[in-house]
């Protein structure tokens, strides 16, 4: 109370009492029983020059006060002393003002005292008492043992703003929406239109509750204007700042705070902590989190060092120092167990589970995220259980299970929109528009991913904005447009190694490569390839490793490379075990099927080609379906199978075209002018191979343009158009040799034993040809 009245001068910086309380309590330090070394060790904590103590004892019905008030400086400590009396525990409360007033004036302030009541004034002690207990319960991190306190508190004194306000926001923590709303009203009313501390703090809780924390923003910083000496709304306003997603601003807040005071741990951790959101993880990892725990270690407060250890996992989840992370999460979780911190505890499982996701261990990742689960329902947490639902939607994911994954996702959406935090409501908006992708519904993609970035870009968001540029160069590539791709991928590229986000770097290379391989630059593509898969083994990236080393392989297929194919192959199917990714399961068995077909082991490949159709059926991939029955039904056409091939792959080159996926569209058209040509359809063959060529025009696609070419020339020279035929055999043989100019030396004698560069060099016309005839086209 009399912390209260003497902040509410504004010309006084005075520690929130909340934390001298965590401090001594850290500290061990008896209450009233300080030596000057405590005294001096205080002071220099909390970077004051005065410090006020003293004791409160009872004379039969009278109360005696007594304050210390201590002043710090080079040479030593000075005393003053202040003391007062009151009849009864009641006259208590009519005491402080009078203290207040004394205390002000022997430390030289001039300025006004309160005009109003202080904001913990109560005239019921049992009401302070029971307040009290409340916030003891706070400090030791158990807002569920503190709820009841405050409702005791306001039972006790229904009128005690202070109380409802913290009732409101412990139940606000605790996901108690409801109650937390009908409390911040009870507060409102008691404030009217009051201009006090408490004022402000109960109409920005009420802003929070109704999910607008742009209005609590705009009274904490009207509180701030005020007291711009006091801590505590600083951080409040962080807190508002970052409810909004708008975590840059906060870490400038922050830094301010830990200006003026360089001794708050739980600063320190805010900083951190919004650095990360911001995506910094670098710094906080190495400068803000370690200062955080540092000043914990210090006032060994054991429920600080485990939110700072939690803090230390994401940090280094996000720059991919996964051992790391699992090592400052389980440290974390230890901790948090034996405080009785469910919240906190649920919070990194959820953490843990997700770099057990990201490295394969989808088994434990579901069963920490079950716990989280379990937790955040026995507390009644609505936002931790968005969280975990979110969770669930990455699990599913990375099994390759779709359709599931939409479903959490969209769960945890419905939740988010009401919370206000955008940086939680653009992850959704991504994960959401990732499903569609994947599920081929790319407008819906599209609109979901554009509000992700939209939202990224307005709060700076750098990690988040490197996702989304990701996500719009996938979207880009699956409709071909390469160059697009291209520009968003090394845009994604540059901005995560601004940031060390070794994941997103090597998802970025990843796809450099493979735009460059559709294009026919091989020897790029490989060493793009394995730049990625450098920065990806350190992390142990399953899922990612298993993606780059089939695509990978892809190319040395396109390359002839067949035992380099099988290994890569053995490799994937490794990690996969461990993933049971669906998706990639049903790509790795698609590429096998095609490999063994080529080396004429049909049998084998067909029970592949099943297996990848009825894998990618599983997952929901509408691309990958079509993929693994384009493969199967061209493959089929090979072994003399032609008029079943046509069939399925004229329904599959419509759904390409659908679905607006280029390199599909390419594949299906190729495919199907294969078993036209087996039936000696030629009108239908040249048809096809002149729609294939023109997509490949369009997109850029050269890594099997001069197939089409040879497939143009047959259907050519089958109706008699010996000009035609001779000028696509020549521009099937400049095609072969622009890919040779881009094959890797070791690997040129391999790619010239394919059949078809085989055939489209050693066939190319002696002499140059003519121009097409007139009426006709490439």
């Amino acid at each position: 109370m009399l912390a209260s009245n003497l902040s509410e001068t504004g010309e006084l910086r005075i520690l929130d009492s909340l934390r001298v309380l965590r401090n001594l309590q850290d500290l061990r330090l008896t209450p009233g029983r300080y030596d000057e070394a405590a005294l001096k060790e205080l002071a220099d904590l909390w970077n004051v020059g005065g410090l006020v103590t003293g004791t409160i004892r009872r004379a039969g019905e009278r109360l005696r006060v007594d304050l210390r008030l201590v002043r710090v400086g080079a040479g030593g400590l000075s005393n003053r002393s202040v003391s007062a009396e009151a009849a009864g525990a009641e006259g208590l409360f009519s005491l402080v003002g009078a203290l207040a007033g004394r205390v002000r004036g022997e430390l030289g302030v001039s300025g006004r005292e309160a005009s109003e009541k202080p904001s913990a004034e109560t005239s019921s002690v049992a009401a302070a008492k029971a307040y009290e207990a409340g916030r003891q319960r706070l400090l030791a991190g158990d807002d569920l043992g503190a709820a009841p306190a405050f409702e005791k508190a306001v039972a006790a004194d229904p009128s005690f703003g202070a109380a409802l306000e913290r009732l409101a926001e412990t139940y606000q923590s605790l996901g108690r929406q409801d109650r937390a709303v009908a409390a911040v009203n009870r507060a409102l009313d008691k404030v009217g239109s009051s201009e006090t501390r408490l004022a402000y703090r109960v109409r920005a809780r009420a802003a929070l509750l109704a999910g607008k924390p742009q209005d609590a923003e705009r009274h904490f910083r009207e509180l701030l204007s005020r007291y711009p000496f006091d801590e505590e709304p600083r951080l409040d306003l962080a807190a508002a700042q970052s409810a909004q997603g708008h975590n840059s601003a906060a870490v400038t807040t922050l830094q301010k705070a830990v200006q003026l005071d360089p001794g708050d741990a739980r600063a320190w951790f805010l900083l951190g902590k919004n650095s990360i959101l911001a995506g910094d993880p670098a710094r906080a990892a190495s400068d803000y989190l370690v200062r955080a725990l540092a000043l914990h270690t210090r006032l060994g407060n054991e429920k600080g060092k485990a939110d700072v250890l939690n803090a230390m996992g994401v940090a280094h989840q996000q720059l991919g120092e996964y051992p790391r992370a699992l090592e400052s999460y389980t440290a974390a979780s230890q901790a948090r167990a034996k405080l009785g911190d469910d919240r906190g505890l649920a919070s990194t499982l959820r953490n843990r589970a997700m770099v057990n996701l990201a490295l394969g261990r989808s088994r434990d990742a579901e069963a920490d995220l079950s716990r989280a689960r379990g937790l955040f329902d026995k507390i009644g947490d609505r936002g931790g259980l968005s969280d975990v639902m979110n969770d669930v939607g990455l699990l599913h994911e990375g099994r390759g299970a779709y359709a599931a994954a939409l479903t959490a996702y969209q769960d945890a959406l419905k939740i988010r929109r009401d919370l206000g935090d955008e940086r939680l409501l653009a992850q959704s908006y991504d994960n959401v528009g990732y499903i569609y992708y994947l599920e081929g519904e790319y407008d819906n993609a599209l609109v979901y991913w554009k509000q992700a970035l939209d939202l990224r870009r307005r709060i700076g968001e750098k990690n988040g904005i490197v996702l989304s540029v990701q996500n719009m160069g996938f979207l880009q590539t699956a409709r071909g447009k390469w160059d697009d791709a291209l520009k968003s991928f090394v845009e994604a590229l540059e901005g995560s190694r601004a940031i060390g986000f070794k994941n997103a770097e090597a998802i970025s290379l990843g796809n450099i490569a493979t735009v460059s391989a559709y294009r026919g630059r091989f020897a790029a593509a490989l060493e793009s390839f394995e730049a990625a898969l450098n920065v990806l083994r350190p992390l142990d990236l399953k899922p990612a490793l298993a993606e780059f080393t089939l695509k990978e392989a892809e190319v040395r297929f396109e390359l002839g490379q067949s035992d380099e194919v099988r290994t890569r192959l053995e490799a994937a199917e490794k990690w996969l075990a461990e993933t049971e990714n669906r998706e990639q399961s049903a790509d790795l068995e698609s590429l096998r099927g095609e490999w063994l077909s080529a080396r004429g082991e049909t049998d084998a490949a067909r029970r592949a080609f099943a297996r990848a159709v009825a894998l990618a059926t599983k997952s929901g991939s509408k691309a990958t379906l079509l993929q693994a029955r384009i493969a199967a039904a061209t493959a089929a056409a090979e072994r003399g199978e032609a008029a079943g091939a046509a069939a399925e792959l004229s329904n599959a080159l419509s759904e390409a075209h659908s679905l607006g996926h280029a390199l599909l569209t390419i594949r299906a058209a190729e495919g199907l002018a294969r078993a036209e040509a087996a039936r000696r359809h030629w009108a239908k063959v040249e048809e096809l191979a002149r729609k294939a060529l023109a997509v490949a025009e369009e997109t850029g696609w050269e890594a099997g343009r001069y197939r089409l070419y040879g497939l143009l020339a047959a259907s050519l020279e089958a109706r008699g158009d010996s000009p035609g035929a001779v000028l696509a055999r020549r521009r099937s043989a400049e095609a072969a040799h622009r890919l040779e100019e881009n094959v890797p030396p070791a690997m040129l004698a391999s790619f010239r034993a394919l059949p078809s560069v085989r055939e489209a060099l050693s066939r190319a016309p002696s002499a140059a040809a003519s121009d097409l005839p007139a009426g006709q086209h490439e």
